[in-house]
């Protein structure tokens, strides 16, 4: 046997995580030694998980994007000096078919996306910043009240009644009134 052989570096397998969001809870299923736990989705619940998470090492966390679900575990995460990648949901259902797992249940999920960061190393993402969570909920409050008014205006098109006809262009007008005058302050 010569000196080469006996010199075997060793093998360290990286850490995978996979978090399926919902409202109240987390699962998580952390890949290769296929451990599966949930936590509450609070401040304290993803404390803990962030805890176990650097404890196995964990080298990337595949989050799965849920509207607003999703935002405290990935900044808390972040801040813990976890790498973090917002998956869309879309994505990992088709990287889950294309594996061929057809079943979907949370811990399921979470196994799908902790393989998914294994396989496909997704970019790490940066949580918002201050100014874009309040960019992104100025223009949330923007589409709804465009759509309110477009609501108001179409049942002002198909009303005969004077008096409904008077009430809803009022009440187009003060939404569209109400809106230009809360933009104008950002115009600047």
């Amino acid at each position: 046997m010569s000196r080469m052989q006996d010199e075997r570096t060793p093998t360290i397998t990286p850490t995978y995580a996979g978090i399926d969001v919902s409202k109240r809870r987390l699962d998580v299923c952390i890949q290769p030694a296929n451990i599966q736990f949930h936590c509450s989705n609070d401040a304290t619940g993803i404390q803990k998980l962030a805890t176990r998470c650097l404890h196995h090492d964990v080298q990337l966390i595949a989050l799965e994007a849920m509207g607003r679900c999703h935002r405290l575990p990935h900044q808390i995460l972040h801040d813990a000096g976890l790498k973090v990648a917002v998956i869309n949901p879309f994505r990992s259902r088709r990287f889950a078919g294309a594996i061929g797992q057809i079943a979907k249940t949370d811990p399921i999920d979470a196994n799908v996306l902790a393989r998914f960061a294994a396989l496909l190393q997704p970019a790490p993402s940066l949580p918002p910043s201050i100014i874009q969570k309040a960019l992104r909920d100025l223009n949330v409050a923007r589409r709804q009240t465009l759509a309110e008014s477009g609501r108001l205006m179409r049942q002002l098109s198909e009303t005969d009644h004077a008096l409904a006809a008077k009430k809803s262009g009022r009440g187009s007008r003060c939404v569209s009134a109400t809106w230009t005058s809360s933009t104008s302050k950002f115009a600047t």
